[in-house]
């Protein structure tokens, strides 16, 4: 969803600087998508593979968002 966001203000002429910063209140969520070595069910594999993919190609970015400031 971030990635066609990105490509279509991208197409409006609109620039992208940086990768989009996605907040989590969960640290595990935070840890899996950008800890490697972190082990995940199959269940979930497909989804947390995606998600590693562009916070390799620094697309986006995870971050923890404490719930009393969220």
């Amino acid at each position: 969803m971030i990635q066609g966001l990105q490509y279509k203000l991208g197409m409006m002429g609109i620039p992208i600087n940086g990768a989009a910063r996605v907040l989590c209140v969960n640290m595990s969520v935070v840890y899996n998508t950008t800890a490697p070595e972190s082990m995940l069910k199959k269940s979930n594999a497909t989804a947390y593979h995606f998600v590693r993919e562009c916070v390799a190609a620094k697309v986006i970015e995870i971050a923890y968002e404490p719930t009393d400031t969220n």
